[in-house]
């Protein structure tokens, strides 16, 4: 799969770029992606930092 260069439109001349469907649905597949993983991190960060162990001072 081949990643967008630019998430956002470029402009030209004072007019939006216009982009087609299957272009606005790969970025909302973008950003559906990258927000189940942070709902993933943010649900048990205990599981985001593997190198933290239950006692302090103890290295991984």
């Amino acid at each position: 799969m081949e990643t967008p260069k630019k998430l956002t439109n470029e402009k030209k001349t004072g007019e939006e770029q216009k982009i087609d469907r299957k272009q606005a649905l790969v970025k909302a597949g973008y950003i559906a992606f990258s927000a189940a993983t942070m709902m993933m991190l943010f649900s048990n960060p205990a599981k985001a930092d593997p190198g933290t162990s239950g006692t302090p001072g103890s290295l991984p």
